[in-house]
């Protein structure tokens, strides 16, 4: 519930919606974190919306291009340009989350969001490509694309 208020919050104060991510096991690695392999033990990342089981996040937006195999990323190095935009999102279930601190501390002012990272040292149970879609009157949703892999199978066509 607390998720939801927060993101209704921000929409209706048009606010931006970052928070910060933070690996509960790791947190002494705040706010400098050691060098190590793997994700990072806390990073900043959209809050976009919840889902029956969590919360969504964004992680970036990719421009994509269309093929016969489904989406995959443009190649920006090799002079494509993308036909459309879209946000690698992360779904991160409640299950994983052990607690939110909306106020944030002396060096990122917003929201934090402890974690576990039970997925293979990630906090996401799922990730992939969504477009924002307009329902109109100040609402819309995350329709999903593809998922991860395919994005990430489909650019070793290329």
């Amino acid at each position: 519930m607390q998720f939801r208020e927060e993101i209704d919050r921000c929409r209706a104060e048009d606010l931006r919606k970052d928070v910060i991510i933070r690996h509960v096991n790791r947190l002494d690695d705040y706010p400098n974190a050691k060098e190590r392999p793997g994700i990072s033990p806390w990073f900043k990342v959209g809050l976009l919306d919840t889902y029956h089981k969590g919360i969504i996040v964004g992680l970036g937006w990719h421009g994509m291009i269309d093929t016969p195999q489904g989406p995959r990323l443009a190649d920006y190095a090799k002079g494509e340009k993308s036909e459309f935009t879209t946000m690698l999102t992360g779904e991160i279930p409640y299950d994983f989350i052990e607690s939110m601190n909306v106020r944030g501390d002396e060096y990122y002012y917003l929201p934090h969001i402890f974690c576990h990272f039970a997925n293979r040292g990630e906090p996401y149970e799922r990730l992939f490509y969504a477009v924002k879609q307009d329902m109109r009157h100040g609402h819309h949703y995350w329709k999903e694309i593809a998922s991860y892999d395919e994005v990430k199978r489909n650019g070793r066509h290329v």
